[in-house]
């Protein structure tokens, strides 16, 4: 962890916010697509002037899922792709009970 995100957990939050109540998946994603402050931002882009020895980094992956749906969507490298590649299992349509 860094103080980096810590500051994009506070942007994301803050993104959010006006949507309590009725946040669906699409604010989720334009939340973490969030390029203020760039390269320092929600979707980190990879730095071409980083070495690894600087530490580079970047948003390896954008992961939203819908568990009660079995739906799960991954966006590589989102800060510099857009595109969601969708994966679905199958959901049981009553859960298992708890052991007792």
């Amino acid at each position: 962890s860094s103080p980096c995100s810590i500051y994009r957990d506070l942007r994301v939050r803050d993104l959010l916010r006006p949507q309590v109540g009725a946040i669906g998946v699409q604010h989720v994603k334009n939340a973490l697509f969030d390029d203020f402050q760039s390269p320092y931002s929600v979707a980190r882009p990879p730095r071409p002037s980083a070495t690894r020895s600087d530490g580079m980094t970047a948003s390896v992956a954008m992961v939203v899922m819908r568990p009660a749906l079995g739906v799960m969507e991954v966006c590589p490298l989102p800060a510099v792709n857009r595109t969601f590649t969708e994966y679905r299992v199958a959901v049981r349509s009553t859960m298992p009970r708890a052991a007792e």
